[in-house]
């Protein structure tokens, strides 16, 4: 598979940015989390490809279940993504179900929405395997 490049630029912002996701101030955490996912969507790759690339197994990997234009960001269709997650909802908290019904109905979502939805769905596809 011929996966498009990152370039430098970006893949050191990127390792910058990863490293504040650790940091004790929530804002700080927040930014950082949504300038990441930015770059990766940009790059036209998914989290999961980028950490496999990373890390390569020696299995091939599972295709994920959730639509590829969805995947690793809520900034698609938030109801769509949300029905999905709340189909996958064995793993999810009383907190993130509520939370997913919530933006499931509202027409729209604020940035920290995204971010916690960004969460959710990482910590989804990595249940998956």
């Amino acid at each position: 598979m011929n996966m498009p490049a990152i370039p430098e630029k970006q893949r050191i912002r990127l390792a910058s940015l990863c490293g504040m996701l650790g940091s004790d101030h929530d804002g700080e955490r927040a930014s950082a989390a949504v300038q990441a996912n930015r770059i990766v969507q940009d790059s036209g790759l998914t989290w999961r490809e980028i950490i496999d690339a990373a890390f390569p197994a020696s299995a091939p990997k599972p295709e994920p279940a959730m639509p590829a234009q969805n995947r690793g960001s809520i900034y698609g269709d938030h109801a769509e993504v949300a029905e999905w997650l709340l189909d996958n909802a064995e793993t999810r908290s009383a907190w993130e179900r509520a939370f997913l019904h919530n933006i499931k109905t509202s027409g729209h979502i604020s940035e920290k929405q995204r971010v916690v939805s960004t969460r959710i769905i990482i910590a989804t596809e990595g249940h998956s395997e």
